[in-house]
């Protein structure tokens, strides 16, 4: 994850269970990246706060993942009557 803050923060990012799952500092051209350690792609919610040198700390701001999780296969099935059915392999179709 990279963004823009105070230089010398830190940057904290946590997953929507309120886990630390990276920490970054801002470095003096206003820039981090933070390793998230696993990959965060299922279009969970991510807060992330600095901290200031100072030590005061923002308000959390929400982050979305992207949703990159394919859906399950598609099967074919047949009704009561015989007609052959697709649906996704999540319920959709």
């Amino acid at each position: 994850m990279s963004g823009r803050g105070e230089a010398g923060s830190t940057v904290n990012v946590f997953d929507p269970a309120g886990n630390l799952i990276g920490t970054g500092t801002v470095g003096s051209d206003g820039t981090f990246t933070v390793d998230l350690g696993s990959q965060q792609n299922n279009g969970q919610g991510l807060t992330v706060t600095i901290t200031d040198p100072a030590g005061n700390t923002s308000t959390g701001g929400t982050v979305t993942a992207p949703d990159t999780t394919a859906p399950t296969a598609a099967r074919r099935s047949r009704n009561a009557t015989g007609t052959e059915q697709a649906k996704g392999g999540n319920g959709e179709g």
